[in-house]
């Protein structure tokens, strides 16, 4: 039989291990539309400039800071205000800022289980982050958890779970593109993407799809197959 056979997989037992990965994962960023913003106006010294030129792209870059490193310390009560303040140019050149300074990171911890006889299963358990920063300041984490049982002749109860964090300045979750398990005959492949939004005060600004696509192996093998982010 060969590895494009389907699998049917059993019961998964009751031990746990888990190593942890951490991929940046993003397929793909796009502007959406902004709606209708206020006239400029200069904020007093609780809020940043909004007086800034959106062609200015170091300008945008700093009012976008501002905004981040505010919210993260709560240090300003008047964020949504702040954004309506802004044109829809400066919309536009925050929300491209943000696209162009988002970063992803990759490390893993490796996977120190061996698999010493095919008598015993042993289980998998194995975590991959995308996480997403905008200059240190943390965005968004896209987590996929993988869970099997292996023995190094077969696999049994192969399954994906998936788990996220938004931090900081207005990201939200706009749910699951992807959730999939491709199971052959001594591996299966997991496939999971969400989408996540850059929206300060309601005003659509970026979204971008975060995809995370890893593969488990019947002797307890665990790699990540797909990483789409900028750079990698």
């Amino acid at each position: 039989m060969t590895d494009e056979t389907p699998y049917s997989g059993e019961q998964r037992s009751t031990n746990s291990r888990r190593s942890v990965l951490r991929l940046g994962g993003l397929a793909a960023a796009s502007l959406v539309g902004a709606s209708t913003a206020g006239a400029v106006s200069a904020r007093d010294d609780d809020g940043p400039n909004t007086d800034f030129d959106p062609d200015n792209d170091e300008a945008a870059l700093e009012f976008l800071l501002e905004m981040f490193e505010k919210s993260e310390n709560q240090t300003c009560s008047c964020n949504d205000e702040v954004w309506h303040d802004l044109t829809n140019e400066q919309i536009d050149a925050v929300g491209d800022t943000f696209e162009e300074n988002l970063n992803w990171t990759v490390s893993r911890e490796p996977n120190t289980m061996q698999q010493t006889s095919s008598d015993t299963w042993l289980p998998g358990d194995e975590t991959v982050e995308a996480e997403a920063d905008v200059m240190g300041y943390d965005v968004y984490t896209h987590i996929q958890e993988v869970e099997w049982d292996y023995n190094g002749d077969d696999y049994r109860a192969a399954s994906q779970e998936h788990d996220y964090e938004c931090h900081g300045l207005a990201c939200s979750f706009n749910g699951l593109t992807t959730d999939e398990l491709n199971r052959r005959t001594t591996y299966f492949d997991a496939t999971l993407a969400g989408e996540y939004a850059f929206e300060p005060a309601g005003i659509g600004v970026v979204e971008v799809e975060s995809v995370i696509e890893s593969r488990a192996r019947r002797d307890g093998d665990f790699q990540v197959l797909e990483k789409e982010a900028p750079g990698t």
